[in-house]
């Protein structure tokens, strides 16, 4: 008997078993059992309705065998080739070998280190430097001494130019202490100038504020002709 004859059989037991129970549920029981007779026909049809004795024979068939657990599979280590130093290596002695050792870094220089380097290498050339060219020390020695003469010349010219527009009136007074001149200004202003042992002195602002020998004391020493030899204005007066 096939599975289909089967399923036709406990179909059949399955509607007549309700009936004889009672027949008083009428038409609700029928469609019922007509839904149940489809869904098993249904099951059929997909091959999912199977007898119980293939059932218990599927249930006693052996069963697979269980997966073993996993275990970590440890990987040989491979050995790494020997490779070139590098430079931070090589900077920083970490070469391990007698080739990195050998191999010098790179030298750095700084700029100060850069241009006593050109100084020294200029030295060494022939004819660098101030020893390979001492016409040229000379040369730059003999200007310099020249520019300090024009300057000092300029310097005195400008000096005598302000003592030519001042005029020493005369000798104002004299005694065994001191000797007085008037000396008129180029603005026109008459100022005192007063020569003594201790010291010479000039009514004029320049002199007050700055307590030196103003123009119009140069210009006195230099009328009496002793504008290095100031304290000689005694001998001179009195001659």
């Amino acid at each position: 008997m096939t599975s289909r004859d089967r399923a036709a059989a406990a179909t059949a037991a399955a509607a007549g078993a309700p009936a004889a129970a009672g027949a008083s549920s009428g038409n609700l029981d029928e469609e019922r059992r007509q839904q149940i007779l489809r869904n098993l026909h249904a099951m059929l049809d997909l091959g999912l309705l199977h007898d119980p004795a293939e059932l218990q024979r599927l249930a006693a068939a052996p069963q697979l065998p269980a997966p073993h657990p996993r275990h970590d599979v440890k990987r040989p280590r491979v050995k790494k080739e020997p490779h070139e130093p590098t430079r931070k290596g090589l900077l920083d002695g970490a070469g391990g070998s007698d080739e990195a050792a050998a191999v010098e870094p790179p030298s750095v220089q700084t700029p100060p280190q850069r241009r006593r380097a050109a100084s020294a290498a200029r030295r060494q050339e022939p004819g660098g430097g101030e020893e390979g060219r001492p016409e040229q020390g000379a040369a730059r020695r003999l200007r310099a001494q020249d520019d300090d003469e024009d300057a000092a010349k300029r310097r005195a010219a400008a000096q005598a130019q302000k003592l030519r527009e001042l005029e020493v009136e005369g000798l104002a007074g004299f005694d065994e202490s001191s000797a007085s001149f008037s000396v008129c200004g180029s603005t026109g202003n008459t100022y005192q100038v007063v020569l003594s042992d201790a010291k010479r002195t000039c009514t004029c602002p320049d002199h007050r504020f700055r307590r030196h020998d103003c123009k119009h004391i140069k210009l006195v020493l230099a009328k009496l002709h002793i504008p290095r030899q100031p304290k000689r204005w005694r001998e001179v007066c009195v001659t």
